[in-house]
């Protein structure tokens, strides 16, 4: 494959960074634990029967930390996993009369990661649906951001849409309003993709102000008792599903705080023509002078191709791919620098 990189013009992007803060947080990460079976360790506990979910380093430039992550299965297995307040780990309470509480975590963008808190009622270790509970849970499922009502009940999804893809690593926030819809809560979804360096949460459309349906949990299963984190975990066998980063934040405020400092961002252009035959240009712009790498993957996740650039310089520039050799189909391509990572979708045909 034939690439060749010209560097066009520099080109300054003025943005304005807003800095999400969340008051009475506790944030759990997966640093302390073992690259091993999550289960049995920290107090987590896999459910019986079901998938199992496994702790590994992540190495990509978004992470760089332990995470965890289901083991692959041909069967799409779901490992549900679940910790209960210790010594150790334990995320303030809720009072249950909150109009902004926020839950929150961190995914990769495939396949299906949602997370909720709960009430451990029979004191098992578990939070089971059957016994009311598991409240709401959010994330991603199978490219779509995700609000499942309280108890595993309705799946609400919005497609990923423009810019988002797979690859991507996604902060990703529910809002909730105890006191809506007659005290059955209502949640709103928020995220930022890490992976593009998103500074704003934006509002995910269609899953605002959703009924939470808390009347689905065991009545002593209320807000003001959860006392474990809960996630679900499947893997499709590509681009592998993975969490960090989660905070429960009872009694919380969202404050923003704005930041005039002019600043350059890189950022990374879909590719022209898309659909293509043979050639296809992709341009990025970067804001500080690295090496770049830019790898080109099928729709499993499988990579490819790889090249590697000279040092670019600051500004915009371009490599053309010569892609014959693929077959039709659909492609995702990356740009990894050493600071800056982002992946696009482009199809190939005759």
């Amino acid at each position: 494959m034939k690439i060749v990189s010209i560097t066009l013009s520099i080109i300054l992007q003025l943005w304005l960074p807003f800095t999400t803060t969340i008051n009475a947080q506790a944030v759990y990460t997966f640093d302390s634990l073992n690259i091993n079976l999550l289960d049995g360790q920290d107090n987590w506990i896999d459910q019986t029967g079901q998938g199992v979910a496994t702790v590994y380093l992540d190495t990509t430039i978004v992470n760089t930390t332990n995470i965890a992550s289901p083991v692959a299965s041909i069967f799409y297995q779901p490992a549900y996993v679940t910790r209960v307040n210790d010594s150790n780990f334990s995320f303030p309470p809720f009072i249950g009369n909150e109009t902004e509480a926020i839950i929150q975590f961190e995914a990769r963008g495939s396949y299906v990661a949602l997370f909720a808190l709960g009430c451990d009622l029979n004191n098992d270790g578990r939070l089971d649906s059957v016994l009311g509970e598991v409240g709401p849970s959010f994330g991603i499922w199978d490219q779509h951001f995700a609000i499942q009502t309280a108890n595993l009940n309705n799946l609400l999804q919005e497609p990923f849409g423009v810019g988002n893809s797979v690859f991507d690593w996604y902060r990703i926030q529910l809002r909730i309003d105890f006191t809506a819809n007659g005290g059955l809560g209502s949640g709103s979804l928020y995220y930022l993709n890490l992976s593009d360096g998103d500074s704003i949460f934006i509002p995910v459309t269609n899953l605002q102000s959703i009924n939470l349906q808390l009347g689905n949990m065991n009545i002593n299963a209320a807000a003001e008792n959860w006392n474990a984190m809960f996630l679900l975990l499947i893997s499709n066998g590509g681009i592998q599903t993975a969490v960090d980063n989660l905070i429960a934040s009872g009694n919380s405020t969202i404050g923003i705080e704005e930041n005039y400092n002019n600043e350059i961002r890189s950022y990374l252009e879909p590719n022209f023509p898309n659909p293509f035959t043979n050639f296809t240009t992709i341009k990025y712009f970067i804001a500080k002078r690295s090496k770049v790498r830019i790898n080109v993957f099928d729709a499993q996740g499988k990579k490819l191709l790889s090249v590697v650039s000279k040092n670019d310089e600051i500004g915009l520039n371009e490599v053309r791919i010569d892609g014959s050799q693929l077959g039709n189909g659909v492609y995702y391509y990356q740009i990894k620098s050493e600071h800056f990572i982002k992946t696009k979708k482009m199809i190939r045909v005759d």
